[in-house]
């Protein structure tokens, strides 16, 4: 598969996979690419590990490190299992596996037995934001009452998030980099703004 890509493919999204993306051959994604997902950590679907689901452990142990023209990466964090390690620590293992990273797009979810404190999401943005990568979040996955106060604690943080359609009609739906109405150019413009901006 990998070898067949166009060579200015600019961004790869493997979803529902059978399989977590451990052991994947980093060094066969073109040059051109910048966006890459998704990871899948600790999701659950029905009582049950999601497709192509892995332990954060997992993550950090056999993930592999994808070369720095990967600045885009999609992930689904969900809350299968007890979230160990802190924001700060999560936030290190992404920028460590991803150093390349400037866009991390996340999609959360929450089976309905969980409460927001059980997850370290809100800290985990802040902890990005803090480091300069810009956090969306694409989606969320929970109960109303969670998804609001999720909704409002991210925004808060600095994230930002675009999930209703009466965002999508104001123009200001975030989607992942896979979708086919998420505009690249815009995408681009707004880095290289943040970034001058970041540096000045």
């Amino acid at each position: 598969l990998l070898d067949s890509l166009p060579p200015l493919v600019r961004g790869l999204d493997f979803q529902n996979l059978g399989c977590p993306l451990t052991g994947f051959p980093v060094t066969l994604l073109p040059e051109a690419c910048v966006a890459f997902g998704t990871v899948v950590l600790q999701r659950d679907v029905n009582g049950g590990s999601a497709r192509g689901s892995m332990d954060f452990h997992d993550f950090v142990a056999t993930f592999p490190k994808f070369p720095p023209h990967v600045t885009i990466v999609r992930a689904s964090l969900g809350t299968e299992g007890h979230w160990a390690a802190s924001a700060q620590a999560i936030a290190d293992v992404f920028r460590a596996k991803f150093p390349g990273l400037l866009v991390l797009q996340l999609e959360l979810a929450l089976r309905p037995s969980a409460a927001t404190n059980d997850v370290p999401f809100v800290d985990l943005a802040r902890a990005l934001i803090s480091a300069g990568v810009r956090v969306e979040v694409t989606n969320i996955r929970c109960r109303a009452v969670q998804c609001e106060f999720l909704r409002a604690a991210m925004t808060h943080a600095g994230a930002f998030v675009h999930e209703t359609e009466e965002d999508e009609q104001c123009g200001h739906y975030s989607y992942p980099f896979s979708h086919p109405r998420y505009d690249w150019t815009k995408a681009q413009q707004r880095l290289e703004a943040e970034m001058a901006a970041s540096s000045a």
